[in-house]
Order: C-alpha cells, then sequence, then structure tokens
C-alpha cells in the first residue's frame, strides 16, 4: 500500500528508506493520531438544571445514558450570584496548590475502577481531577427561581445518588443501578438559602442544614430518619470516607470544628477544633469541605481576619491523629468555589508528536532522529521531550520547541 497522505517531510523520509511501512505507520499513528482509541471505563452521575433530570452512565456516550426526571415544579430554575473563583482549587499529595481544574455544567460526578472524581467539562483534557464524590452548585439561591440549585452526591460505591434541592428543601434519593426514585424525605421548609450537603455511609445519609442550625440522618434503604445520640450545633458540610469507615461534619457553631463520626452509631470518633471562621457566616450557601482518596486527610478553608482584609485559609487536617497539619493562606482574590485533592485523570490521554512517537516504539533513537531532522532541513521547532534524551550541545535548547 502507498504510504499515507497525513504523513510529515519526516515520516515521508523513512518511508522513502524502507524505515516505515504500513504496520510501523499503524503503530505511529495510533500514539500520535488517535490517542483516544480505547475510552477508559466509567460511570457519569449528572444533574441538569435546564431539563431538571438526572443522568448515569458512560461519560462518553451520553446518548446511551438512562435518565431520572425529579418530580415537575412550577416555573423555572434561575441561579443567584456565583460564589467564590469558578473552579475546583487541586491540592497535591504534598499538600501544596496543584492547579485549578474547570467546573462541568451540567455538575456531576465520575466513577472509574472504584475511584469517584468531580467532572469537569474537559474530561479527556485535564491531566488530574478533583478527588470526591460531592457536586455542589456554586451559586446562591435567586429570589426568582422556584426551584433549586440542586447538589448531587454519589455513595462511595455508586449504588445511590441523592440530589439536594435547596430552595424546595427536598433530598431525592435515587437508586442508581434501577434508575428510579427510591425515596423523597423533606428536610427542610421550603424557601431557605443555604445548601444542603449530603454524604452516604454504611446505609446512612447525612444530610446538613445550616440555617435551621440542625443535621438530619436517614436510613437510606428505608427512607426512616433517624435519631442522633447528641446535638452537633450548625453543620454546613458533610463527606464520607471513600472505604465509609467515617463520616466527617464541618460544624460552624456553638464550636468552628470537624468533628469524625462513626458511620452506624454516628457518635462522635474524634474533634478537630479550626482556626478562623466560617464564610459560610458571610452568606455563602456551604462552606468547602474534602476528604482524601485514602481517607487519611479532610481539606477545609477558613476566612481569616489578616490586616483588614478576609484571607482564605487552607487547613489539611490529619483524621487519625485528630490533628492540623498543614494550613495554605491563599489571596483574598483567589477564594476558590470548590476545594479537593488532585488525582491522577484515568480518562487522560498524553498525545505524542511523530518524533516522540519514533523513539517510544522503537524506530529511532533519539540521536539518529536529531541527525535525521537536521538532514531534512526543517524550520520546525524540535521537541523538547525529545532534545532532553540527548546530551546537551551547544545552542540546542535554541531551537527547542515545546
Amino acid at each position: 500500500m502507498p504510504k499515507p497522505d497525513h504523513c510529515t517531510p519526516l515520516e515521508d523520509s523513512l518511508w522513502d528508506e524502507g524505515r516505515l511501512d504500513d504496520a510501523r505507520q499503524a503503530k505511529v499513528d495510533q500514539l500520535c493520531r488517535n490517542p483516544r482509541n480505547v475510552l477508559v471505563p466509567g460511570t457519569a452521575f449528572t444533574y441538569d438544571h435546564a431539563t431538571n433530570e438526572v443522568t448515569i452512565g458512560s461519560p462518553h456516550m451520553a446518548s446511551y445514558a438512562k435518565k431520572v426526571a425529579l418530580p415537575k415544579t412550577a416555573g423555572a430554575f434561575m441561579p443567584g450570584d456565583y460564589v467564590g473563583e469558578t473552579g475546583t482549587l487541586l491540592i497535591g499529595k504534598d499538600f501544596r496548590v496543584a492547579q485549578d481544574v474547570a467546573q462541568a455544567d451540567p455538575d456531576g460526578v465520575v466513577m472509574s475502577g472504584g475511584q469517584t472524581y468531580r467532572m469537569t467539562g474537559h474530561l479527556l483534557r485535564e491531566p488530574y481531577l478533583a478527588y470526591g464524590h460531592q457536586a455542589l452548585f456554586n451559586a446562591q439561591t435567586s429570589r426568582n427561581s422556584l426551584f433549586g440549585p440542586v447538589d448531587l452526591v454519589v455513595s462511595p460505591q455508586g449504588e445511590t445518588v441523592v440530589l439536594c434541592d435547596r430552595l424546595l428543601g427536598i433530598a431525592y434519593v435515587v437508586d442508581a443501578k434501577a434508575a428510579q426514585i427510591q425515596h423523597v424525605v423533606q428536610i427542610r421548609q421550603p424557601g431557605q438559602q443555604p445548601a444542603m450537603p449530603a454524604a452516604c455511609a454504611q446505609q446512612r445519609l447525612l444530610v446538613a442544614s445550616p440555617e435551621k442550625s440542625q443535621l438530619r440522618a436517614f436510613n437510606l434503604a428505608t427512607g426512616f430518619e433517624l435519631s442522633l445520640p447528641m446535638y452537633y450545633g450548625a453543620v454546613s458540610n458533610v463527606v464520607a470516607a471513600p472505604d465509609g469507615r467515617y463520616l466527617a461534619i464541618l460544624c460552624t457553631s456553638p464550636h468552628y470544628a470537624i468533628h469524625v463520626l462513626d458511620p452506624v452509631s454516628l457518635s462522635p470518633l474524634a474533634s478537630i477544633a479550626l482556626t478562623g471562621r466560617p464564610f459560610s457566616d458571610d452568606g455563602d450557601p456551604f462552606d468547602l469541605l474534602a476528604v482524601s482518596p485514602d481517607g487519611r486527610h479532610l481539606l477545609t478553608l477558613s476566612c481569616l481576619e489578616e490586616r483588614g482584609s478576609e484571607t482564605p485559609m487552607i487547613s489539611v487536617v490529619d483524621v487519625e491523629t485528630a490533628a492540623t497539619v498543614r494550613r495554605m493562606l491563599l489571596r483574598p482574590d483567589q477564594k476558590p468555589a470548590a476545594l479537593a485533592f488532585a488525582v491522577d485523570n484515568p480518562f487522560y490521554k498524553t498525545r505524542y508528536t511523530v518524533e516522540e512517537a519514533l523513539i517510544e516504539l522503537g524506530y529511532l533513537s533519539a540521536e539518529d532522529l536529531l541527525e535525521k531532522l537536521f538532514g531534512l532541513e526543517t524550520s520546525a521547532p524540535l521537541p523538547a521531550a525529545v532534545i532532553a534524551r540527548v546530551p546537551a550541545a551547544p545552542g540546542l535548547d535554541e531551537i527547542a520547541g515545546p
């Protein structure tokens, strides 16, 4: 067969020399022209305010997904003012800021390989994802809206999806496998503003309703409410350990602290006092709380009064030692909409350059490749990833590309 039309001058030259053929060209194309030929399987759980539907299915083929319509409400959803900088601030394994990841619209989470991540609009292009089971809508409740915003949480195993409508005060418990509403729970009276973050573990559902200073607990299987062993005060967020070994609640009063609870008895296992004050005191619909993939650490965001300005401060809490192990100050204008630990994106596929593919497949050494490129007298910059494999030569870095 003749060489393909899409070949670069370098590939043309290798075809002429007999160093590329149909089989080898196919492997080069596999690496640098078709990076997503094998899609990593997963399940996406998203909610769309425009249709008032939950979608459960492949993150790659939305047309084959199952849809669950929530009960119809009069009027339409209109978001209020957005809170913080758009996006999720990611924290790396070294407890340092890694990067920002754009949040998705519609909001949701995606599961793959037993791990759960915050959905993003660029799922295949982000090297890192935000770890977590929650998708809290980044906006206040609008006075012109007749329902919502709706927040979403998925149980650690993905069998249950819970959607909490802030304005209606209702939590919808959805059986993900059957794609149907299992329970409808009235958490509070309609018309209130704050979010109702939820978390699931060991057949327990916790829902925070901070405006009424109450934490509600339910049996996921029956939908019946459970009594709490003690009064925890005002709770503005809840998360579950990935393996379900604990539930963590962020309390804003009477004490500003994180309480770690037994997932069955809901009794406190540990308490960690927090520095600063919660942003919900200023009207934020919820305070940020995130759990690490191994469940060892928690992240939260506090407001620190410093030199007359409100400074966001990230605290890293060690659950096992019940201590804050690191604090990081952000600029006042850096307050994020969400906070999470960064994890490698299993859906991300790296695109090789032609030059890198030839080296990776063993068709050319880095030295041979550079000699070949110089012989072609091309004006294109040399890939820096290729240059890095060759001992440095004077002036070589000046012609290296990205």
